[in-house]
């Protein structure tokens, strides 16, 4: 799919992040996975700013996703083609890279506003996860986490949030036991981890996404909150030896490491 000028609005048919497949066309094409990034931007122009706009969209975006997707139906393609003339362009992807990414920032919302139907719709997410992706015995599976790193990291977090807010004895224990297992196969000791896995890691195997390390510090200061002290010292670790020196913008004091 051509993706010129892709522009990440809310203000096309559909309260919903839409993209334009050509250059100056139409607001059309949906992709699951975006939402999450929407609903950061949203919350904290609505937590920050005080932008009432800015509540509202994200308000509408939720009563619109909870109208066109269910639990084991999904999204209703049909409609949203026949309404909104919008087609989802993830619907084939693993669960764990679309909509539950959002689960981080929908219970920043709440936690904000107060406004139910996000903690709803994390909780409805959450549950999924649980019974189909994150299981109790925190291993990794290409076929159950899929292979983007960072939606997994990023699903990893969303988790633990929502276990702080809710004070979820059993959701904290499923974050930690795939945070201690399943998330070593994917990351390194300084929170390191890689872009995708699979075919594709063969490929480009040094290439991560620093929004990952950033996924597993919030993780870990969780953690380390609900009484696992020893969390913070792997929070302290990702921060010092990779968050951080990855800010340098003047680089030329490093030695070009050899050609492998």
């Amino acid at each position: 799919m051509l993706r010129q000028a892709a522009l990440f609005s809310y203000s096309g048919p559909v309260a919903l992040p839409l993209d334009r497949v050509v250059q100056d066309g139409p607001l059309a094409s949906f992709s699951a996975h975006n939402v999450c990034e929407g609903f950061h931007a949203l919350y904290s122009l609505a937590a920050y700013r005080e932008d009432t706009h800015c509540r509202k969209l994200a308000e509408s975006s939720i009563a619109a996703i909870c109208e066109l997707w269910r639990p084991g139906r999904g999204w209703d393609l049909a409609r949203m083609q026949r309404e909104y003339g919008v087609s989802l362009v993830d619907k084939d992807e693993n669960f764990v890279r679309t909509l539950p990414r959002a689960i981080g920032p929908l219970v920043k919302f709440y936690r904000t506003t107060g406004y139910g139907p996000a903690l709803d719709l994390a909780i409805e997410l959450k549950e999924l996860l649980l019974r189909d992706h994150f299981l109790e015995d925190g291993a990794y599976d290409i076929a159950l986490q899929g292979t983007h790193g960072h939606s997994i990291a990023c699903n990893l977090s969303s988790l633990a949030k929502l276990a702080e807010l809710t004070a979820d004895a059993l959701l904290v224990e499923r974050v930690r036991a795939f945070y201690d297992h399943g998330m070593w196969e994917l990351r390194d000791a300084v929170g390191w981890v890689v872009e995708k896995t699979g075919p594709s890691c063969i490929q480009r195997p040094d290439m991560g996404e620093i929004n990952s390390t950033g996924d597993l510090v919030e993780t870990a200061l969780i953690l380390g909150r609900w009484g696992l002290p020893q969390y913070f010292e792997d929070a302290e670790r990702m921060l010092r030896c990779h968050l951080l020196p990855a800010q340098l913008r003047d680089t030329g004091f490093v030695a070009e490491p050899p050609e492998r």
